[in-house]
């Protein structure tokens, strides 16, 4: 596989963020716009996961027919058409829709880039996941410091997503150009593997899966509610609540671009229960920090510590037997996308009862389950 390849796909998984990344620092405008309690607004970010399962049920064969390369331009082009629309939405329930079609373009969209970058990867003969990854965090990483400047500036969050989404889709128009067709290496993945239509994971899947599913739920607490909590907790002014989120979305990036590297001299067993371990204290953190300063710290330390999950458990699972690398990535996916549906809930309900920040503390007992559950990330011979 070709450098200029190589690039192509690291570009991709840039862009692809940088509307979702500007939406995530101005969940709180949006909540004070539309007069949400935190249980009603969690009831309305959990329509993003809704939407991405569903995407996920068909995906993996619209993938085998298609092909990586038509099927994932098709959904990017279809997400950046709809990343803009929650932040006009007037009412708790066009809310709830528009999320759902955002999460129905960016299941679709994830699934073809975590394949395109699992067969580069075993093309190439080295590790890119980590890179990838950590490009994509860098989009999100972007785009929330992009939407959070405009915020300061006084640009309203549509304008902000509405620029964000026409720059990303130029550039995905060019690069596509430049990606080489996957199709043939999907199709012979999904002819060769087995001829069995029906796809029951097997324990290696099930448990990568549900190590996976810990970390997305912290992910997805902190990408939903790190603006809220700043704002709740420590008065965060306006424009400077999604400092937070900046933090955690920079140590991950820092954490996903250095994971490569680390993997050269340390198992993806030890890196998984380090993370985790990170993970549990940066939450312990957030929950008894009296200033803004700790806060980010803690906000840094989750950050770092979550960073390797998702790509190590995305290496992990694609190796496994039976159906192709698709079929075994969208069961992944689906998993971990039910971590973030239950994410926003658990912190919604639990900060209406017990506070913002003490809510953070319900990530504990999944994190201490992927930890438990870390000695599956070997990837199968």
């Amino acid at each position: 596989m070709s450098r200029r390849a190589n690039l192509s796909l690291y570009l991709l998984f840039f862009i692809q963020p940088l509307a979702w990344g500007g939406w995530l620092v101005r969940i709180s405008e949006i909540q004070q716009k539309l007069d949400l309690s935190p249980a009603s607004l969690s009831t309305a970010i959990v329509a993003v996961p809704i939407g991405l399962m569903l995407s996920l049920a068909f995906a993996s064969r619209l993938y085998a027919r298609w092909g990586v390369k038509r099927s994932t331009a098709s959904s990017l082009m279809f997400f950046l058409i709809i990343a803009p629309i929650p932040v006009f939405a007037s009412s708790w329930i066009a809310l709830f829709i528009a999320l759902f079609f955002v999460g129905f373009g960016l299941a679709a969209t994830e699934l073809g880039l975590n394949v395109a970058a699992d067969i580069v990867e075993k093309r190439g003969g080295r590790p890119i996941m980590g890179t990838a990854h950590g490009f994509w965090s860098l989009g999100l990483l972007t785009g929330s410091v992009v939407s959070t400047g405009l915020a300061w500036a006084g640009i309203s969050a549509g304008a902000a997503l509405i620029v964000l989404a026409i720059v990303s889709g130029m550039i995905a128009v060019w690069v596509f150009k430049n990606l080489p067709d996957l199709t043939s290496q999907v199709i012979e993945n999904e002819n060769n593997k087995t001829k069995n239509r029906s796809f029951y994971p097997g324990w290696g899947t099930a448990s990568i899966s549900l190590f996976a599913f810990g970390i997305a739920l912290g992910e997805g607490a902190m990408a939903d509610w790190a603006a809220v909590y700043m704002t709740d907790v420590h008065a965060a002014p306006f424009g400077t609540e999604g400092l937070g989120f900046v933090v955690f979305a920079v140590s991950i990036v820092l954490a996903r671009f250095a994971l490569d590297r680390v993997r050269g001299y340390m198992t993806p067993v030890r890196i998984g229960v380090i993370g985790c371990g990170v993970a549990m204290v940066g939450v312990t953190v957030l929950v008894f920090a009296s200033a803004p300063l700790f806060s980010y710290c803690g906000f840094a330390m989750v950050g770092v510590g979550l960073a390797a999950g998702f790509p190590m458990a995305v290496t992990a699972v694609a190796s496994q037997p039976g159906r192709s690398a698709e079929a075994h990535v969208a069961f992944l996916s689906q998993i971990t996308l039910c971590g973030q549906l239950l994410g926003p809930l658990l912190i919604g309900f639990t900060a209406e009862v017990a506070g913002m920040q003490f809510s953070f503390m319900v990530l504990i007992p999944v994190l201490v389950m992927s930890l438990l559950l870390a000695k599956q990330l070997m990837p199968a011979k």
